[in-house]
């Protein structure tokens, strides 16, 4: 699996809030850094997902950019009652995601 297969991957199974499928492609000590949460290792990021599951919903790729060991990618995330513009940029060290910046507009963003 490329990375850019592996970034793709990730935001589906977020989207359908499939935590296994996540638990696959990050690093152990991943490190999660977003506008609302930050995270220090893979478990304590997935413990919170599985705690505060994120809702089934729909996604639109808007740009994807790949480098040699990160991948950004810019895309419309479709909640139920909400669309929100996310910009991710992932890192990768090996064949697993070891960093994730997450921005995103909070135009429209509601709790």
């Amino acid at each position: 699996m490329t990375n850019k297969d592996a970034v793709l991957s990730y935001i589906d199974n977020f989207c359908h809030a499939n935590i296994a499928g996540l638990s696959e492609l990050l690093a152990d000590d991943l490190q999660f850094n977003g506008s609302l949460f930050q995270f220090h290792n893979r478990d304590e990021y997935l413990a919170n997902l599985r705690e505060n599951p994120p809702d089934e919903s729909e996604y639109t790729i808007l740009s994807i950019t790949t480098e040699s060991d990160s991948v950004a990618v810019f895309y419309l995330y479709e909640k139920p009652g909400q669309t929100l513009k996310l910009a991710q940029l992932f890192r990768f060290r090996g064949h697993k995601i070891s960093h994730i910046d997450l921005v995103f507009d909070t135009h429209g963003f509601h709790a």
